[in-house]
């Protein structure tokens, strides 16, 4: 093999080295899949991408048992390959204003046929949400060399008894909240609303605000004598634009 595959190998057993006797194996199958792309040939279908790999039936079948039986979750599988990229020594995160963004984003694994779905996500090639299963996730922003890297640092997913995205968004800011170092910032896209960022407590945070966005003071204007006291604030337009 190529010093690339070896290279490889050594990161994917670094990352699942944590993880019980039996159930590593069929993870650092899994992830090989991933990694080579057959699960795109395969259409998502989990056995048939194995096969593709050239594994053998038994070596299917237990990859197969780890991710559906298996002892481990993702948090742990996240926080090694934090620990492999950071005693590299390469990646280096990004620092703006003193602070260092941990992009937060919602994204969807589209289950057109899936039976029951009781759970949407906003496709932007069909222009209309489409059942999916729902997934948070947050990242902090580096870069190795020139090229830009995001290391994930958390996922979440939909609760059973709040399958709703709303849910979904207030579970992901918290849980990121008791992940922020002192010096990291949250960063945000237009589909979260500040209500829940606030809700949160969070105070370093940078949220990307709509295209044409209006705002009002908080303080009332004074009363002219005549007329009806104010009860808005005067509106403000941060951006130089209509």
């Amino acid at each position: 093999m190529s010093a690339l595959l070896y290279r490889i190998n050594h990161v994917l057993s670094r990352v699942v080295s944590h993880v019980p006797v039996g159930t590593n194996l069929g993870l650092f199958h899994l992830l090989w899949m991933l990694l080579s792309g057959r699960l795109l040939h395969s259409r998502g279908a989990v056995m048939p991408g194995l096969a593709a790999c050239g594994l053998a039936e038994a070596a299917v079948r237990r990859a197969w048992a780890a991710l559906a039986y298996g002892r481990w979750r993702t948090a742990g599988l996240l926080a090694a390959w934090q620990q492999v990229v950071q005693a590299e020594g390469h990646w280096q995160a990004h620092r703006q204003g003193g602070y260092c963004p941990v992009a937060c984003a919602l994204t969807g694994c589209w289950r057109p046929r899936l039976p029951g779905c009781p759970t949407k996500h906003a496709c932007a090639q069909a222009g209309k949400a489409l059942p999916a299963i729902p997934l948070g996730s947050a990242a902090r922003i580096g870069a190795v060399g020139p090229p830009r890297l995001a290391m994930p640092c958390l996922l979440v997913r939909t609760a059973a008894d709040a399958p709703g995205e709303p849910a979904l968004q207030r579970r992901l800011v918290h849980q990121t909240h008791a992940l922020l170092a002192p010096d990291e910032a949250r960063v945000t896209d237009r589909g979260f609303p500040l209500a829940p960022i606030h809700a949160a407590g969070l105070t370093r945070s940078v949220s990307r605000g709509p295209t044409n966005c209006t705002a009002r003071r908080a303080p009332l204007p004074a009363s002219c004598g005549t007329g009806r006291r104010p009860t808005q604030g005067a509106v403000v337009r941060p951006l130089p634009r209509s």
